[in-house]
Order: C-alpha cells, then sequence, then structure tokens
C-alpha cells in the first residue's frame, strides 16, 4: 500500500485514507503516539484519543520522506509520519483509500 501511495504522490495526486487511528480501551495506537508527540512539541497538554473510522488526506512527502497528513481531528494541523505510523492509520480498516486529482 505505501508503495502506491508514493506512486500517486509522485503524480501529483492527495490521497485520501480510510482508516481508524486507534482501538478502544487497548492503549495508544502507533499512529497516536505520533500525533502525541507532535502535540508535545507544540506545548499542548491533550493527546489524540480518537478511536473511529474516518478519513485523512496524505497531501505529500517532507524533505525527510515522511507523510505530510492532514488528520481533521488534529490540534496543531499537519503532521509528518513515517511509514509505519501511516500504516498503522489505514491497515485496521482494510489498506483502502483513493487518489484525488484534478483533470
Amino acid at each position: 500500500m505505501l508503495t502506491r501511495i508514493d506512486q500517486q504522490l509522485a503524480a501529483k495526486r492527495v490521497v485520501v485514507l480510510e482508516g481508524q487511528p486507534g482501538i478502544a480501551n487497548a492503549g495508544a495506537t502507533t499512529y497516536q503516539k505520533a500525533f502525541n508527540r507532535a502535540y508535545a512539541a507544540a506545548g499542548l497538554s491533550s493527546s489524540y484519543t480518537f478511536d473511529g473510522r474516518h478519513s485523512i488526506p496524505v497531501l505529500g512527502k517532507d524533505s525527510a520522506g515522511k507523510y505530510v497528513v492532514g488528520d481533521p481531528i488534529s490540534e496543531v494541523g499537519m503532521v509528518a509520519l513515517t511509514g509505519a505510523e501511516l500504516k498503522d492509520f489505514f491497515a485496521r480498516w482494510g489498506d483502502s483509500g483513493n487518489a484525488v486529482w484534478a483533470p
């Protein structure tokens, strides 16, 4: 799935992924921990605990090769995720998503 995402991003397309960031009552997942680090870096005392299904846009990659995502629940805006952190989001919901582009 990451290879397909990379191919779409290389073609200058935004990828919208469906996923589930957390697992109820199971502690923070890899995806949630990445957001919690971003929250802490921004000086927030809150944490990312959402565990329902939803969609996120993957807008591209940063200079370090991390995926830039715009989770609509984020309290800090865009967050850069490693491949493992991104995969943790979509793997619980069947590795699904769509590339979006204008003609």
